[in-house]
């Protein structure tokens, strides 16, 4: 699953297996569940933490609108005197 690429780095944030290689699914499921509490806590700490940076809600819509449309991020300037006499308050 491809999608798990950027989650699990091996013995950091979980246990990895090679594609299309059942032992080696069969060994990491084995590492998983025989796993001290120790470890199984810092592999908990650093998914968490993996999440909390690489996936955060705010970052990755200003990385997308940044891509996508830039002129979005700018700041707005204030009205001159001419744009507000153009369009009249009320």
């Amino acid at each position: 699953m491809a999608v798990h690429v950027e989650l699990v780095t091996d013995s950091h944030t979980g246990f990895t297996a090679s594609p299309g290689d059942p032992p080696s699914l069969a060994a990491a499921i084995h590492r998983a569940l025989t796993a001290d509490t120790a470890t199984r806590s810092r592999l908990r700490a650093a998914g968490r933490h993996l999440a909390a940076t690489r996936f955060n809600h705010d970052r990755t819509v200003t990385e997308f609108l940044s891509a996508q449309v830039p002129w979005a991020l700018r700041e707005r300037q204030a009205p001159t005197p001419r744009d507000q006499s153009m369009y009249p308050a009320g």
